[in-house]
């Protein structure tokens, strides 16, 4: 399958579920479109601050950002790719959405942090993962991946003279999967 356009564009409910706080209440409602409004609506529409229209121009303006990062015409990335693309437009656009409508309120610590998920999405999108540990996280939970095993498994960083012989050294550091050849 060939990616379009509409396949990397996330549509206006998935950028509001990073910006919840910012969809309860609605000028109607007496609200400002952030969390001083009296209900919770769950996405934008034609009543909060921003509006459904203006998050829909703040997303066409990510994804020309988040295509100018990743460097390559998004539409010619594999198939596997379309989410976390999508998933970096989404950054962009709460990012974006965060400092331009909420400046007077905007949450610093957040936008620091979506700004980190927006990198990491975009080096893995660009292939750039290689020996680096990404880290993510959401409120208490942080979850760092692992950078690949070196392709001698049974290196060892620090060798100790007198200890660590070639006879000691043909042990591997990892433990061989069953069935699994070691590389």
């Amino acid at each position: 399958m060939t990616l379009t356009t509409d396949d990397l564009k996330p549509d206006v409910d998935q950028v509001a579920l990073l910006l919840r706080t910012r969809t309860v209440g609605g000028q109607a409602q007496g609200g400002l479109g952030s969390d001083t409004g009296p209900q919770d609506l769950t996405t934008f529409d034609a009543d909060t601050r921003p509006n459904d229209d203006e998050v829909q121009r703040v997303i066409e303006v990510s994804y020309d950002a988040v295509s100018g990062l990743v460097g390559s015409p998004p539409t010619s990335l594999p198939d596997s790719q379309a989410g976390p693309f999508k998933y970096a437009v989404s950054l962009q656009a709460a990012i974006l959405i965060e400092v331009s409508f909420f400046r007077e309120s905007a949450n610093e610590t957040l936008i620091n942090m979506w700004r980190d998920w927006l990198n990491d999405a975009v080096k893995a999108i660009k292939g750039e993962v290689g020996e680096t540990a990404l880290t993510f996280g959401f409120g208490s939970l942080t979850i760092t991946t692992l950078p690949a095993l070196s392709s001698d498994p049974w290196a060892n960083a620090d060798p100790v003279d007198g200890i660590d012989t070639p006879e000691t050294l043909s042990t591997p550091l990892i433990n061989e999967p069953p069935g699994l050849p070691m590389p």
